[in-house]
């Protein structure tokens, strides 16, 4: 998705709050999420400041990508549901 696509025709931007332990991963993904026109609206250090910036922004998330186990409850709390139903 080039930044063309992702403002074409009026079409909100797709947003993202990116968490991650590693400052320099955290550059990265936002580096590369934003090459192909999505918008980051937040950076976290882990699972709990993730969700605190969404409660903050009052965002709604269509999807919560996790890779810890530790970030389980994160997504229950997101969701009302759990990663393995």
């Amino acid at each position: 998705m080039s930044e063309s696509t992702a403002g074409s025709a009026g079409a909100k931007p797709v947003t993202v709050i990116v968490a991650d332990d590693h400052p320099a991963m955290v550059e990265a993904i936002c580096d590369t999420l934003a090459e192909e026109g999505l918008e980051i609206v937040g950076r976290a250090v882990d699972g709990e400041e993730a969700l605190a910036r969404v409660h903050e922004r009052g965002l709604s998330p269509a999807a919560v990508l996790v890779r810890r186990s530790t970030l389980e409850d994160v997504f229950l709390r997101l969701t009302g549901r759990t990663l393995v139903d």
